[in-house]
């Protein structure tokens, strides 16, 4: 699946949170993104039924089998 895509809503989506990986010296080396979500918020919205179904479809919609 994209990661960069809502399954349920197919806006894009963005990083909400982020990880530090920090260096020796305590500096921030780079910020990984941690989770993502859409301006919908859909995976706070859909119960998790309608949210697997939608990352489902997607899925088959990618490999050309919807």
């Amino acid at each position: 699946m994209d990661t960069n895509t809502c399954p349920a809503c197919r806006e894009t989506m963005r990083p909400t949170s982020y990880k530090e990986v920090r260096g020796q010296g305590g500096q921030v080396i780079r910020r990984l993104p941690l989770t993502w979500d859409c301006a919908s918020s859909c995976q706070h919205v859909l119960g998790a039924e309608e949210w697997n179904e939608a990352v489902s479809q997607y899925e088959r919609e990618q490999r050309g089998d919807a």
